[in-house]
């Protein structure tokens, strides 16, 4: 039986026609990541360490250099005292399975990189990714440990993951996201290609005890050598 060929047109005027699919990051939540009596004492640590912490900054793409913009806004430090090398073993721990689960190609473990933030009222970080790049390394996948003192003094704060619509060829539908709700001890785990950012948070007692705790925490693979 004799066929008309499909034109380019035609394959695209069904493509336009079809349902969009809606695409999300993956994640993967582990609760009860330190237990009640480390995350206790980290908070402990934070706050007596609260001398330390400045204003955040960003990544200047052309410069390669940190500076400071409005998009972000909170305190943060590197001080994690002696809750440093044990977050960095129990986040490397992590690896092997949740790899896995966020489809990320086996890569080995360089380094995990830790920087503590802070943020209270209105503090907040406009969408943006963490894949950055140096010295023949790079971030492969993103963490975020949630910690703070209870009962909870604040709200919003949530981490927002940003995904797509496939087959949304001419961009008619809102950007679909996913909310992840800061919960105390709580380990949030995504591929650090997936856009994300952080709603502005509401504190009203100003208190910095009372802000959305949380280290940021960033594995690194040695990138492929280019032949």
């Amino acid at each position: 039986m004799f066929r008309a060929p499909i034109r380019n047109d035609a394959i695209r005027r069904v493509l336009q026609c079809s349902v969009p699919v809606v695409q999300l990051p993956p994640f993967r939540l582990i609760r009860n990541f330190l237990g009640p009596e480390l995350s206790a004492g980290l908070l402990d640590h934070v706050i007596r360490s609260s001398a330390t912490m400045q204003a955040s900054s960003v990544l200047d793409w052309d410069s390669g250099k940190s500076r400071y913009d409005a998009s972000r806004q909170s305190r943060v430090s590197r001080n994690l005292g002696e809750y440093e090398l044990l977050l960095k073993t129990r986040i490397a721990e992590t690896v092997p399975a949740v790899r896995l689960e966020l489809a990320l190609p086996e890569f080995i473990l360089d380094k995990v990189e830790l920087e503590l933030a802070a943020h209270s009222e209105g503090d907040h970080f406009h969408g943006h990714v963490d894949t950055v790049h140096e010295n023949g390394a790079g971030r492969i996948m993103s963490a975020v440990y949630y910690f703070f003192a209870e009962p909870k003094r604040f709200s919003g704060g949530e981490l927002r993951l940003m995904g797509w619509w496939r087959g949304d060829v001419n961009g008619k539908f809102q950007r679909p996201h996913q909310y992840i709700t800061p919960e105390n001890d709580l380990l949030c785990i995504f591929p650090s290609w997936a856009v994300h950012e952080v709603m502005p948070v509401v504190c009203p007692s100003g208190e910095f005890a009372d802000s959305r705790f949380s280290v940021n925490c960033w594995l690194w693979r040695p990138l492929p050598i280019e032949s």
